[in-house]
């Protein structure tokens, strides 16, 4: 045999490309078991700071989550903090409205939390 052949057979052989292999293989790449994490979502800005949380307010929150879930369904919980109003949010006293909003992502199944300056109905 020619060098050449011998030197071709010998690097089949170390790469396991022949059958005869002598040595255990190796580790692989294995994807881990059961399914992918879903993506998080991007929070949608609320632009209105500072009005009454209304019935149609608040739909049109749940709708805008809606979309960003991607499938039509509300894929997090809404939840609403109360804190005082910064100065420039003349608001009724007593009265539920939004001075803050979230922003950035929120994994499915989580809280988004919107603050405002009085307990919501």
């Amino acid at each position: 045999m020619s060098r050449t052949v011998i030197a071709v057979a010998i690097v089949l052989m170390a790469t396991g490309c022949v059958q005869g292999k002598t040595s255990p293989p190796g580790p692989r790449n294995q994807a881990p078991t059961g399914p992918a994490a879903p993506a998080p979502i991007k929070i949608p800005q609320y632009q209105q700071l500072g009005l009454p949380l209304t019935d149609e307010i608040r739909a049109g929150i749940e709708d805008d989550l809606r979309a960003a879930c991607g499938d039509g369904t509300l894929c997090v919980d809404i939840a609403f903090e109360v804190a005082d109003p910064p100065p420039e949010f003349p608001s009724q006293e007593g009265e539920c409205a939004i001075i803050k909003s979230p922003s950035g992502t929120v994994q499915r199944g989580g809280t988004v939390t919107y603050v405002v300056d009085a307990p919501c109905p």
